[in-house]
């Protein structure tokens, strides 16, 4: 269950990145987010798909013109940098590199302090290492930023579950819902909705569970 959340969270990262615009040396122009930059090519996510392309068959992105290292155009402001080290911890994190993860993550927060998504990267690798309390924490201060998003409810969930602390779990996944049926973005998702209900149920045989161990 816990790698089904976090690869939730990983796709999430990907749409939320900011399209840029690539132009190919054939004339052909595409508007996608670039998830991985290298010295010899670049991969862009497209409809929830990793296509590449190479350095020597794009005329510019951006309206920047390739001269020979792609880097310069993923570096040329902080919110460059900013979205790069954020796919690129997500893309750690996807594959289970959690140092790695955890670096680039902590780059970006520095990078973008007031920005949500480094803590919450930070926060799904901490719980992906199972250690929920820091995992929280991070979880936490990316509130502090985006109070009315849902996914950070889900996130403080899951951790109060893995820590036993069901009402407090319960809580927060019924606050999760909520606000993922509010929201515009979130709304029609059947399988985010069918997660929470999964949670709420295995909460509700627990406490039974303990009430019946109490008698």
């Amino acid at each position: 269950m816990r790698k089904i959340t976090v690869f939730l969270f990983c796709v999430w990262c990907a749409f939320s990145l900011a399209a840029e615009n690539i132009l190919l040396k054939s004339g052909k122009t595409i508007e996608a987010p670039v998830i991985e930059k290298t010295e010899e090519r670049i991969k862009v996510d497209i409809s929830g798909v990793p296509i590449t392309y190479y350095l020597e068959d794009i005329e510019s992105i951006d309206n920047v013109k390739i001269t020979g290292d792609v880097r310069d155009t993923g570096g040329r402001d902080s919110q460059g940098k900013f979205e790069l080290y954020i796919a690129q911890g997500n893309e750690f994190l996807h594959k289970g590199n959690y140092p790695s993860a955890l670096a680039k993550f902590q780059i970006a927060m520095e990078l973008a302090p007031e920005r949500a998504q480094a803590y919450e990267g930070l926060g799904w690798t901490y719980f992906s290492m199972r250690d929920e309390r820091e995992a929280l924490r991070y979880f936490n201060k990316a509130l502090e930023i985006a109070p009315d998003d849902p996914r950070l409810y889900d996130a403080r969930a899951q951790c109060y579950f893995y820590l036993k602390d069901y009402s407090r779990a319960e809580n927060e996944f019924l606050k999760a819902k909520e606000l993922f049926q509010k929201s515009e973005r979130f709304k029609e998702n059947r399988q985010i909705i069918g997660l929470i209900d999964y949670f709420l149920t295995a909460i509700k045989k627990r406490i039974g569970e303990r009430t019946k161990m109490k008698e």
